[in-house]
């Protein structure tokens, strides 16, 4: 149906609907969403664990640099909206990302964000999307693991169950 094929469809804009004859009129999206919409889960997308910061920029434009090798291996972008929690204070906030130099392995923390954080604090940077049921049964995260210097130990697609 045209209602079926407009949500799911990939959206061209923030929040723009390009008209055509798939388009469903107002009613019909009215209710789909209220009678017959699919739930979505927001699940984990990406995870950088347990990068060190490198440097925080109090009087800088953007909020979060990261080497743009990194965000590339963790499947991330940017402009990305994340949330970052720091390991070694306990403060947790949400951000966006920027890029930083290839091979740098630079994380710096910057503008408000940076009284959140210090140079030499572990932080976990997480990216999150929205599913629907038969996607989220199927998605597999990617996990990027980090030894002390910034360099990455691994990648992997999942977290092994935590034993008691």
């Amino acid at each position: 149906s045209k209602t079926e094929n407009f949500f799911n469809s990939k959206p061209s804009g923030p929040l723009y609907i390009e008209p055509s004859v798939n388009t469903p009129s107002t009613s019909e999206i009215i209710n789909l969403i209220f009678f017959g919409a699919k739930m979505l889960k927001t699940l984990l997308r990406s995870k950088l664990h347990r990068i060190n910061v490198t440097q925080v920029e109090l009087n800088y434009e953007g909020s979060c640099a990261v080497d743009r090798e990194i965000l590339a291996k963790a499947k991330m972008q940017e402009y990305e909206k994340v949330d970052i929690y720091n390991v070694t204070n306990g403060n947790r906030f949400s951000t966006y990302l920027m890029s930083a130099e290839a091979g740098s392995r630079t994380v710096s923390i910057n503008g408000a964000a940076a009284h959140k954080a210090s140079p030499k604090d572990i932080i976990i940077i997480c990216a999150y999307s929205f599913f629907n049921e038969d996607e989220a049964v199927k998605h597999k995260p990617t996990l990027v693991y980090f030894h002390q210097d910034n360099n990455i130990k691994s990648i992997k697609e999942g977290i092994p169950e935590q034993k008691l």
